[in-house]
């Protein structure tokens, strides 16, 4: 199984540097990219570009292109794309690399051993296809332990997403995060776990598990500021909250498959909801009419 490590990253450059410090240590093996997406309030894309001795537009995930001194591909966002959408930079890059495993981390994560070899063996003993970490404490975030073929396995109550190990066959079905239905910020992770546990990836015993990670992965999180500021999370997280789509719904509505995509789309005719309408980019040839009757939203 061939594994890759991917850093998702947004004005937060202390934590990112001592997040990459931990991996260029522990997992140099390892073919390492990230993804900053389009801030500008620190100094994290400037110390990205630096330490690039050149740049090349990469269009299909809006972005810059660029290779490290340090060894690692470098992704700089020429649109703010969310989380969701920044994510998605990070498994287009994987699956177009041919990558059989990808752990996604964000920027205040930090590696105090090899954690990719450990994710990649627990997917071939378990057939499991996406695991989450997190080590953070309360009631809310209680573990079971679960044995499955030999791999002590927790079974979470929580679903998280600061760093996610994903296999090939997985990203192969279901495809990429939902951007259309998500905002910048919150729960897209848990439409991504929906949908695999739906699609048969959360599977233990023959039975489909809310959220599951592999016990003892030598991982932590950072206690560091968020990079969303704090007068802009209530709102993010009111719209995330009604936005969030059920695995019920996937189940029924466009199945679990989502195309790449890195920003919403736009569409007329429709709301939001049931990625409904037309793509705007594809009418030609219709006058536009200019009143109450037209309706265009972002997607």
């Amino acid at each position: 199984m061939t594994s890759a490590v991917a850093v998702l990253t947004r004005n937060r450059l202390p934590a990112l540097r001592a997040c990459m410090d931990s991996l260029l240590t522990h997992c140099p093996q390892y073919p390492i990219a990230v993804f900053e997406d389009c801030g500008f309030s620190d100094g994290t894309s400037a110390y990205l570009a630096q330490t690039c001795p050149a740049l090349v537009e990469a269009p299909a995930l809006h972005a810059r292109q660029g290779k490290s001194t340090e060894g690692y591909d470098v992704y700089l966002g020429t649109s703010n794309a969310g989380v969701a959408g920044n994510t998605n930079r990070a498994l287009g890059w994987f699956f177009a690399k041919g990558y059989d495993h990808v752990v996604i981390l964000n920027d205040d994560v930090v590696a105090s051993g090899d954690f990719v070899a450990a994710y990649a063996e627990a997917h071939a003993k378990t057939h499991v296809g996406l695991f989450c970490f997190t080590d953070f404490s309360g009631d809310s975030y209680n573990t079971f332990p679960i044995m499955c073929n030999g791999v002590k396995l927790k079974m979470m109550t929580r679903m998280t997403g600061i760093a996610m190990s994903y296999t090939r066959d997985l990203v192969t079905e279901i495809g990429f995060y939902d951007v259309n239905n998500y905002g910048k910020f919150g729960n897209e992770h848990c439409g991504y776990t929906d949908r695999a546990r739906f699609a048969g990836y959360l599977t233990v015993k023959g039975v489909g598990m809310h959220c599951l990670d592999v016990s003892g992965v030598p991982l932590a999180h950072q206690a560091v500021a968020s990079s969303v500021p704090a007068e802009d999370k209530p709102a993010l997280a009111a719209e995330s909250v009604s936005s969030h789509r059920s695995a019920a719904e996937y189940a029924w509505d466009n199945g679990m498959f989502f195309p790449f995509q890195v920003t919403k789309r736009v569409v007329a005719g429709a709301k939001v909801e049931r990625n409904g309408g037309l793509l705007y980019a594809n009418l030609r040839g219709y006058e536009k009419i200019d009143d109450s009757s037209s309706v265009l939203e972002t997607r």
